[in-house]
């Protein structure tokens, strides 16, 4: 039954792992090993952590930390090294096992690569930007609205231009009722 479990955790499309209720990492799955290129021994423990890229650990040790205290389900985001030295994007998954006493006997995790989806949300926020910029240089209005009524957006340079007039003809009504009053 063992065997059948370990090749069944090894053929998962994901970096599995479990740790102990420390934190400490107890087991690895052959696919997390063979990405980070790492052995059992060297990535048990805290081991693993020299596969995090240096930017994100500080910020994945101070969630894994607040998960533990937790002692809830979360997950969180950091990017990983490959074997070959590249790094991505990854989506860290822990759930608790609970013992028959409810306490917490392990953590089991997944750790999912989500580079393809950071790179095709950055490209989406580039795409939204041109388009923004290119909307506000149209001198008209235009505005998005919810059947409601409620104005989603509308364009900036309308508005800007439209109070500019404002400002203007007010200045001008103004000087003519002055110059009414005079006379």
């Amino acid at each position: 039954m063992e065997n059948e479990f370990s090749r069944l955790v090894n053929a998962l499309p994901g970096l599995v792992w479990s740790a102990h209720p420390d934190g400490s990492a107890d087991f690895f799955n052959q696919h997390y090993l063979d990405y980070v290129g790492l052995s059992s021994e060297q990535a048990h423990g805290s081991g693993w952590t020299v596969a995090v890229h240096p930017n994100d650990l500080k910020g994945l040790i101070a969630a894994w930390q607040s998960v533990m205290a937790s002692g809830k389900p979360a997950e969180s985001e950091a990017r990983l090294r490959r074997f070959d030295g590249e790094y991505r994007w990854f989506l860290f998954r822990t759930n608790p096992l609970h013992d028959e006493s409810g306490n917490i006997a392990k953590w089991l995790g997944i750790n999912t690569d989500i580079e393809d989806r950071k790179k095709a949300e950055e490209a989406l926020r580039a795409n939204e930007r041109d388009l923004s910029q290119m909307i506000n240089a149209i001198p008209t209005f235009i505005q998005m609205s919810r059947p409601d009524g409620t104005v989603l957006s509308s364009i900036k340079r309308y508005w800007i231009t439209m109070a500019s007039a404002y400002r203007m003809c007010r200045k001008r009504i103004s000087a003519i009722g002055f110059i009414t009053q005079t006379m």
